[in-house]
């Protein structure tokens, strides 16, 4: 693991500076929904990043409901993962069956960065009710180590007392989840979860896209909304890998 490279402070620059980039393209919101698929009002439970928040991800959520879906924040706080006075994975399950319930379908879950590594996990814990799994820049495939911010986690986990289940069964995390289709989204030049750990191994059954994105605006990005819209609007027994149009 140790002679695996992690991002630089390069790349850290590279990637703010196209976090600006996808902001601004961001604001032509209103042209890009007229192209793009609507939703059969299935719920979309949408996960923040480390260290944010459902107000992270507001705007993919209005956008979501603006397509049609029961788009639902997480409402379990800032995301610093499992700690011993949170237990993230049962609460989250807890939300997953509620959903189900309420609806009688099973439920989709859109994850940016380490809420896409417990979206994967929340999926594991009960297939049956869990339609797909989204995973935005998230480090689902290897070692959370060879993320940039791993020392911060660790300080701030540590302060916090967290259970760290999957560090010490590294091997169980990394597998895919037997008949969940999941999306893994990431960029190329991802400053914070480096392309290696995002990218899971291939099925029936899973798929990898590589896009042009910063991790900071993953959320916001148009282009990445484009291709969550088209994952989302598949019909729910028949789900196809992901195709670039001639434009993209």
């Amino acid at each position: 693991m140790s002679n695996v490279k992690k991002p630089s402070l390069l790349d850290l620059a590279m990637d703010l500076t196209q976090a600006v980039s996808d902001v601004r393209k961001s604001k032509r919101w209103d042209k890009l929904q007229q192209s793009l698929p609507h939703g059969d009002g299935h719920t979309v439970i949408v996960l923040p990043g480390f260290m944010t928040s459902d107000r992270a991800t507001t705007v993919l959520r209005e956008r979501l409901i603006a397509l049609d879906y029961d788009a639902r924040p997480w409402k379990l706080g800032l995301n610093f993962g499992e700690t011993k006075q949170q237990d993230v994975l049962e609460q989250l399950s807890d939300q997953i069956k509620r959903a189900y319930i309420e609806s009688s379908r099973p439920v989709s879950l859109v994850g940016w960065s380490l809420g896409g590594l417990l979206a994967k996990e929340a999926a594991r814990m009960q297939p049956d009710l869990v339609r797909q799994v989204i995973t935005l820049g998230s480090p689902i495939a290897g070692f959370p180590q060879h993320a940039s911010i791993w020392k911060l986690y660790e300080i701030i986990t540590n302060v916090l007392n967290r259970k760290s289940p999957h560090v010490a069964q590294p091997q169980e995390f990394l597998k895919n989840v037997p008949d969940v289709h999941v999306t893994s989204i990431f960029a190329k030049s991802d400053a914070i979860v480096p392309p290696h750990i995002a990218r899971q191994e291939e099925s029936e059954h899973t798929e990898n896209i590589m896009v042009a994105a910063s991790h900071f605006s993953m959320t916001l990005s148009p282009g990445i909304f484009e291709i969550i819209a088209d994952r989302l609007a598949q019909p729910e027994d028949n789900w196809k890998p992901y195709k670039f149009s001639a434009a993209s």
